[in-house]
């Protein structure tokens, strides 16, 4: 799919008829992509309008198959699974509570694991989960006190037992990732550093390497989801400062350090990044946003693609994002309405290309290729005809035969030099329309292409 055709080609309602509200937060796609599970939080600041519910619902369709009870305030899903691939336990963090209630795969409850009976007199309120890379064990993040808690999830002698707790230099920990055994955790110390990446390994918790990314205390940056793909994670930053920024901490390095910023400013701009995806090829990020519009960014090229406005389908205050197992589309809670949005035509690639739209003889006709790695090669191709082409091992929009306009190195702004034009004195020109297309071979053999662009001669 190329960045013309982005669309909300569905929209879930979970409005079940009673007064309490339907918003949702977070969502869980399985494995095998046929079932994803939200969590129906109802209205996070109004404590006579909380929900407890976590529903399912068919990918195929579209439509929900099942419900489930949880504690107040569900954010975060996790499952488990056994030997065979098969969902075995679903996980949910109850922050009104301080629970994690434990659901089996038809959503019927199974336990309750509450962390108030070791948080002292201020409680947890828990917000981040993920299993472990050895899927023994459950990491539950704590918005309040910074603390991350491990869960023994198999069954045995210490089956739900609290077996650690680490307790971090952030003040409030988001959703979390790992790599290569550690994780990686966004998190804001709103005294000290503002927001920061921790990353350790939990079975070696002295060492923590901390990532300061944004220390303006006087905005109160805080870091609340992450992506982890190619060896770095990226981390949103929720700023008052009009900060916009996408960090990338490059998790290669030792320690681990921030690599490069990531401008989200655009059209709509927003305070409030919140959400973070990235698709199943690693190649783009959705960015969500409490105040604005979804954000689409070429992680290779390190910008911002395009944006998506919500708010004429709903309140607009996107919380998560997830992709589809074939990374065609991509699911969107609102936090503040009772309906999720599925996009689809959301680009598999960060290779953008933009120029005339019109163009008669004479004319000098300019495009602007953007988003492939330095060095590596690029060429535009046209066409008189739309696709779909194989070529050679991906799927083009231009139709055969198509002819090779230029050729050449990115340069150290991403971009291929050579693509203008003089339009030639040729009768036959007008009326025509031409398709134009990039494409790229990054440095790790993967070839991608751009968008599709339409010129027209008049």
């Amino acid at each position: 799919p190329g960045l013309n055709g982005q669309e909300v080609s569905a929209i879930i309602d979970f409005e079940d008829g009673d007064s309490i509200s339907d918003y949702q937060f977070g969502m869980k796609l399985s494995d095998d992509g046929t079932r994803l599970f939200v969590a129906i939080i109802g209205n996070f600041f109004d404590p006579f309008d909380y929900n407890h519910r976590i529903v399912e619902i068919d990918t195929a369709t579209g439509t929900i198959t099942r419900e489930g009870l949880t504690g107040n305030l569900p954010e975060e899903i996790e499952i488990r699974y056994d030997g065979n691939g098969n969902i075995e336990k679903i996980f949910t963090s109850d922050s009104g509570d301080g629970t994690i209630t434990v659901l089996n795969p038809d959503l019927s409850p199974s336990d309750v694991v509450d962390l108030t009976l070791v948080g002292g007199g201020m409680g947890y309120y828990p917000f981040g989960l993920v299993m472990g890379p050895e899927g023994r064990y459950l990491y539950v993040s704590t918005m309040n006190l910074g603390e991350i808690f491990r869960i023994d999830t198999q069954p045995g002698p210490t089956y739900l037992d609290i077996v650690d707790i680490f307790q971090l230099s952030a003040g409030g920990n988001g959703r979390m990732g790992f790599y290569q055994g550690k994780l990686v955790v966004p998190g804001s110390d709103y005294l000290v550093d503002g927001a920061v990446l921790s990353v350790f390994d939990p079975d070696y918790p002295s060492q923590v390497d901390v990532v300061v990314l944004d220390n303006e205390l006087s905005g109160w940056p805080g870091a609340y989801d992450v992506a982890v793909a190619g060896g770095f994670a990226y981390v949103t930053v929720l700023d008052y400062n009009s900060n916009m920024d996408l960090y990338e901490v490059d998790l290669e390095s030792s320690p681990p350090a921030v690599s490069r910023l990531i401008d989200l400013s655009g059209e709509h701009d927003s305070l409030w990044e919140h959400g973070l995806a990235i698709s199943p090829d690693g190649n783009t990020l959705v960015t969500t946003c409490l105040d604005g519009p979804v954000k689409i960014v070429g992680r290779k090229a390190g910008r911002l693609l395009t944006e998506i406005d919500l708010t004429s389908f709903g309140s607009g205050q996107c919380n998560e994002a997830v992709f589809s197992k074939n990374g065609q589309k991509v699911c969107i809670t609102d936090q503040g309405d009772s309906t999720a949005y599925v996009l689809s035509g959301v680009p598999e690639h960060g290779l953008f290309l933009e120029g005339s739209e019109s163009a008669s003889i004479g004319d000098q006709v300019e495009f602007t290729l953007v988003g492939g790695e330095i060095g590596a090669p690029g060429i535009c191709l046209a066409s008189f005809h739309r696709g779909p082409t194989l070529f050679p091992n991906v799927t083009i929009d231009l139709g055969q035969p198509f002819h090779l306009l230029a050729q050449d190195l990115f340069d150290v702004q991403n971009e291929l030099p050579g693509l203008s034009w003089t339009i030639p004195n040729w009768s036959w020109l007008p009326g025509l329309t031409v398709y134009l297309q990039g494409l790229t071979r990054d440095g790790d053999g993967e070839i991608r292409p751009s968008n599709l662009c339409v010129l027209e001669f008049v």
